[in-house]
């Protein structure tokens, strides 16, 4: 997920579930409150008091999250429905000092909801107290995702909303969330603007991308006129809130860039609007393990814009446990992009795999050579051949226009256990970096 959020390390509020497990033990069982114990209430916590100190949560008296910082969302805890009193004191203090609570509430939980108890304000304000939100967490319809927006920024005036450039959501208040969106999965552009604003009026940006099958809440906290590097500092943080995303199978995909007209010139890969790699020509980058799925991808020069400036744009589709390189192509303004599925199974003992590719885009189609012998015919642009298992060892490659003699050569070495693409890339006219040649990458070796 990206939205200048921080991936957070092993939390206190994760070493905190254990003690959650003995407090648990101690509340009224669900027979006590009447209800069957397979329906229960879920409750978190979150801690959105940018200039106060960790806290300790206590439940009923007994502490279940202890050391919790700002900002931090904790996981749901499952309790029976029925009453419960929620204590909240600065880290290592007393319940028996009152004076100190932060908050101090009894709320019913009702049995099969989830909510969220958030602290909320500020010290320098003295308006800190609790907001209890009410959480929907149901399965989103495939390919989609929910999510909900939470303004708990206290010096913030009320907002609008605007996604992808358009206002979404109106005159959201302090200590209110809305109800939930039910999109797309993707990455959207979020910015924020005081209410009744337009899209100058935002003053703040930030990319968030949705899962499919994931429930979201995007909790704006901290405070406005604090420096961007602060912890305090303004910002949206999501949280995932329920996950039904199946385990999908996990793929590999590298890419390659092969347009002679810019070597020199990097460019930036964007799948789904997350950018992947920058890297020039001609360049073969690692394997990639993304989920198995369908991906949008985009190619710009280094810095562009990939929904506005994209060289190249495709939609690629890959599948579980298989290996890819995505290769971006072509000449004077005729790019395109090539999948290939590769096949990076090891070669036997004291052998190497092999395969040529042609991605010269000038060049005709193509025979090569081996050792003085024709090996391969007519091999045409953005085509690869299937693999030559061959001994490990130097062999003097020469390419020729299909049906001719050869008119290139070079020696390419092949070490025992290793898999090669053989990659002929650059323009048959071109000089320096542009011209043509036979670039090998190794795919797999054996470890």
């Amino acid at each position: 997920m990206s939205t200048r959020s921080v991936r957070r390390g092993v939390h206190p509020i994760i070493l905190a579930l254990l003690a959650v497990l003995v407090a648990l033990s101690l509340l009224p069982s669900a027979a006590q409150a009447g209800h069957a114990p397979e329906a229960p209430a879920r409750l978190r916590a979150v801690h959105a008091v940018p200039d106060f100190g960790a806290v300790d949560i206590y439940v009923n008296g007994n502490k279940v999250l202890g050391g919790v910082t700002f900002f931090a969302v904790s996981p749901y805890l499952e309790v029976p429905e029925g009453r419960y009193k929620v204590q909240v004191i600065p880290a290592g203090e007393s319940l028996s000092n009152p004076s100190l609570f932060v908050i101090n509430r009894s709320y019913y939980l009702k049995s099969g909801r989830d909510y969220t108890l958030v602290a909320r304000g500020s010290v320098a304000s003295g308006r800190v107290g609790p907001t209890l939100l009410r959480d929907d967490n149901r399965e989103p319809a495939a390919g989609n995702a929910r999510v909900r927006a939470a303004h708990f920024s206290p010096n913030a005036p009320a907002v609008d909303i605007f996604i992808n450039g358009e206002k979404a959501i109106e005159h959201l208040r302090f200590r209110r969330a809305t109800g939930y969106l039910e999109v797309p999965a993707g990455t959207y552009k979020v910015g924020i603007a005081p209410a009744g604003g337009t899209a100058s009026d935002i003053i703040y940006t930030a990319d968030l991308t949705l899962e499919p099958g994931k429930v979201y809440t995007a909790w704006a906290n901290g405070l406005l006129g604090v420096k961007d590097n602060d912890a305090q500092a303004f910002k949206v943080t999501p949280s995932v809130d329920a996950d039904f995303a199946p385990m999908v199978k996990q793929a590999r995909v590298r890419a390659i860039h092969a347009v002679p007209d810019i070597a020199g010139s990097p460019v930036d890969v964007y799948a789904n609007g997350a950018k992947l790699v920058t890297f020039d020509f001609f360049k073969v980058t690692d394997y990639l393990t993304v989920p198995a799925g369908e991906y949008d991808i985009r190619v710009v020069l280094a810095g562009g814009d990939p929904q506005t400036e994209a060289v190249i744009q495709a939609n690629v589709k890959v599948e579980g446990g298989k290996d890819y390189s995505i290769i971006a192509s072509g000449t004077n303004g005729d790019f395109c992009a090539t999948v290939l599925e590769d096949d990076n199974t090891l070669p036997a003992a004291g052998k190497a795999r092999v395969r040529a590719a042609h991605f010269s885009p000038d060049a005709p189609a193509v025979d090569i050579f081996i050792n003085g012998a024709r090996a391969i015919e007519n091999l045409s642009f953005t085509e690869a051949t299937g693999y030559l298992e061959v001994p490990a060892g130097t062999y003097e490659v020469g390419i020729a226009p299909a049906g001719g003699d050869p008119i290139f050569s070079a020696s390419l070495s092949v070490e025992a256990g290793k898999v090669y693409t053989a990659w002929a890339n650059g323009l048959l006219g071109g000089t320096g970096a542009k011209a043509f040649t036979v670039t090998p990458s190794v795919d797999a070796m054996a470890r």
